[in-house]
């Protein structure tokens, strides 16, 4: 089973405007960790941005476990998409700053609805009561190794690395099987960022939640990722088995990406040529 984008094409502005994504198929299985790379503007972002609705598709459709999420003709109110949660590149704009830590996470953890044992499916109506989301924010901000005594704090008292950590205890809150994680770590700071990674690995292990991670830093997508989808100007225009794809680039853009990244002595990325 598996969060499956098919032919994607988004477009912005008049209906006359090009498509701005076009044709990307991509397909993250249960479990996982995709990587998607590119260079700023490439469509990464607007990509995960159609996966939660929040990008209209012109072409294409999102599915997820062959359920239809998305489509030219479909807004998202599937009941699945509680399944895919979007964690933000800079968390401090995606926080309402008048809310405490503990409001944001008991907010989203009322959102909430246990499967049925029978179906599989979420129930009908309200989630989880006020008492029972308290409990919850508590439970996520242990899940992320941050202090319950932050539940009282607001977004602008606390560290960077410390709001992403509460960005992804948000985004767990619904209990999702995939998560979109848009450049999480670009704003921080190295040994923060490792903390972050590694702490999304262990989350990934112990709930078994499936990744695609977005990045520019080709670094954080070699370990992070098992598979990996390169983007230009709109398009996948590569993708392959991480190791491959870094000691074997088939395209021009591809091997440039590789070739940017910045080595201690001008060592670059070792590669054969196409």
């Amino acid at each position: 089973m598996a969060l499956i984008f098919e032919d994607v094409g988004i477009r912005f502005g008049s209906a006359r405007n090009e498509l701005t994504v076009r044709g990307v198929n991509l397909r993250i299985e249960r479990g996982s960790t995709v990587g998607l790379v590119g260079e700023s503007g490439s469509g990464k972002s607007s990509v995960a941005k159609a996966g939660v609705g929040m990008n209209r598709l012109a072409t294409g459709r999102v599915t997820i476990e062959g359920s239809e999420l998305a489509s030219p003709t479909r807004t998202l109110k599937h009941p699945a998409r509680y399944g895919v949660q979007l964690v933000f590149q800079d968390p401090r704009t995606s926080m309402n700053p008048k809310m405490t830590i503990g409001e944001t996470l008991s907010e989203a953890a009322a959102l909430y609805r246990k499967p049925n044992a029978q179906n599989g499916r979420a129930k009908q109506g309200r989630g989880l009561d006020a008492q029972a989301a308290a409990r919850r924010a508590e439970e996520l901000l242990r899940m992320v190794r941050l202090e319950t005594s932050h539940l009282a704090r607001y977004p602008h008292e606390l560290s960077g690395g410390q709001l992403q950590r509460v960005s992804i205890a948000r985004s767990l809150a619904v209990e999702p099987d995939y998560l979109l994680l848009d450049e999480v770590t670009a704003s921080l700071d190295v040994s923060v960022q490792a903390a972050v990674l590694n702490l999304l690995r262990d989350l990934q292990r112990e709930l078994g939640f499936a990744m695609l991670y977005i990045s520019h830093d080709l670094s954080v997508i070699r370990y992070v990722s098992e598979h990996v989808y390169v983007m230009q100007h709109g398009e996948v225009v590569e993708h392959g088995e991480v190791t491959r794809l870094f000691d074997n680039p088939q395209t021009a853009y591809a091997r440039q990406l590789l070739d940017a990244v910045p080595r201690l002595g001008g060592a670059r990325w070792q590669h054969s040529e196409a």
